[in-house]
């Protein structure tokens, strides 16, 4: 089926498309610093795509958890791009599928209808949507809405990875959130009601690669303290890390001695010496002074010492049920207090923790 587009005009155009969970523009493919091309299909040199491939519309339609856990290694912003939208009903929302959001768009967004699935690529032409699983509908002002959307489908935007991010956030499956999706909704216009100066977050120092503006990439110069464009949910690094502590734990279960314990100290002693090593507010040298200590030691810390310092809110990776080993804590530690790979994590959860308050209350 074609579809009719009418005339883009100021009156006529969407505002711009703003993740309602981050603050964050979401780009599309064509955006400096995202994978320089106008062509969505450029997605279809992951490998993992391929298979998928339908080649009359030019777009493969994929079950949705394929994007929400993808980490792109050619294309690392291109998260930035792959979106959900919650579409207002008389009484409630409908969550929507994936789909990576178009060049330029400005009169709607058509996205999957099943919430299980995901569009990627498409025509540079039209038609671009050639059945009725696709929904159309207008992006939402996060404020009191225009007239001229008063008799159109209207919805609000969230990327799709900060979706998966608020789950955690909010220690539930992504499908109790729908069912609560319309005092998740009023929340977060609350929250970006009095936070205006996050709302619509961009630091064109960062996705801008000119030469130019190269200079304006390192950390001092950020507009907003980390790289708000760095994937929140995927970190590669923190699952590297992860998928090597659970290699040690293998190890550690097929020993039959017992391991050495120091000096025998009292364990308050034990704390207390170890809360002056490391503090809350640690530093990455004082990270591996309490390493050598442990190593040296292997004293036996608690599980709340560990939690004050690294939290399973920050690293969800590790399972609550699960007991990693003292140095797969202290490698991720190492991790958060030498690089920042995972400030924009943190920025967002901050953000989602001001919204759960506020649902709460």
């Amino acid at each position: 089926m074609v579809r009719q587009y009418p005339p883009v005009t100021i009156e006529t155009a969407d505002p711009p498309p703003i993740c309602l969970l981050c603050g964050v523009r979401i780009f599309g493919p064509d955006a400096p610093g995202i994978t320089d091309s106008l062509h969505p299909g450029v997605v279809f040199r992951e490998e993992r795509w391929k298979m998928y491939k339908n080649t009359k519309m030019e777009h493969v339609v994929v079950p949705s958890h394929e994007v929400e856990q993808a980490h792109f290694p050619k294309f690392p912003r291109l998260w930035a791009g792959a979106f959900r939208g919650l579409i207002k009903n008389k009484t409630k929302y409908t969550l929507t599928g994936i789909s990576i959001i178009r060049p330029s768009i400005c009169i709607g967004h058509h996205l999957p209808r099943d919430s299980h699935t995901a569009r990627i690529g498409g025509r540079r032409g039209r038609p671009q949507y050639d059945d009725e699983s696709f929904i159309h509908f207008h992006t939402a002002h996060i404020s009191r809405q225009p007239k001229k959307l008063r008799d159109r489908q209207i919805g609000y935007l969230i990327h799709a990875h900060c979706w998966i991010l608020l789950a955690h956030a909010f220690n539930c499956r992504p499908s109790a959130l729908e069912s609560r999706s319309v005092q998740l909704v009023t929340a977060a216009r609350k929250y970006w009601r009095n936070h205006p100066a996050a709302w619509a977050m961009e630091d064109e120092a960062l996705y801008t690669h000119t030469p130019a503006r190269r200079l304006y990439s390192r950390p001092s110069r950020r507009l907003h303290g980390c790289d708000i464009y760095q994937n929140p949910l995927v970190v590669p690094e923190v699952a590297n890390i992860i998928a090597c502590g659970e290699k040690k734990k293998e190890k550690k279960k097929r020993k039959d001695d017992d391991p050495y314990i120091g000096p025998s100290l009292p364990l308050e002693v034990a704390i207390l010496i170890a809360e002056q090593i490391c503090p809350v507010e640690y530093t990455a040298e004082e990270v591996t002074s309490l390493r050598a200590m442990l190593d040296a030691f292997q004293w036996v810390l608690p599980e709340w010492f560990w939690e004050q310092r690294c939290s399973h809110d920050l690293f969800f990776e590790m399972k609550a049920d699960s007991q990693f080993h003292w140095e797969t804590r202290l490698d991720l530690m190492h991790l958060y207090a030498s690089s920042d790979c995972l400030a924009n994590r943190e920025r967002v959860l901050s953000v989602m923790k001001g919204i759960k308050q506020l649902l709460r209350n």
